[in-house]
């Protein structure tokens, strides 16, 4: 009978921490920053200036802002070979569909 109310205390024990670090964790959804939650933007879609490049879809396009004599927002707008290498560590490459990765396979850029 010992033996039982040992074996059933440590079992409390065991299962009490288990739920006691579930609570503690942080959900990964506040974690995650604004840019990889957010959707990828198309191209031609007006974009923040001040985030990184990974707000427009695919590897090849930027956020382009015009110049002061200029008028309008920026924009999503096809960039150049620096853009496809800045954006290879996008945390948001798997929105882009399969195409950029049959390319990767060959040549990232």
């Amino acid at each position: 009978m010992l033996k039982f109310i040992l074996v059933l205390g440590c079992l409390l024990a065991v299962v009490y921490s288990f739920a006691v670090e579930e609570e503690g964790l942080p959900s990964l959804a506040a974690e995650a920053p604004e840019t990889a939650r957010a959707k990828s933007l198309p191209e031609g879609s007006p974009c923040d200036g001040d985030q990184d490049d990974c707000q427009c879809y695919g590897k090849w396009h930027k956020c382009r802002c015009p110049w002061p004599w200029e008028d309008g927002p920026c924009r999503c707008a096809m960039g150049m070979k620096h853009t496809c290498i800045t954006k290879l560590s996008c945390p948001n490459k798997g929105e882009w569909g399969l195409d950029w990765r049959n390319e990767e396979e060959r040549s990232p850029c």
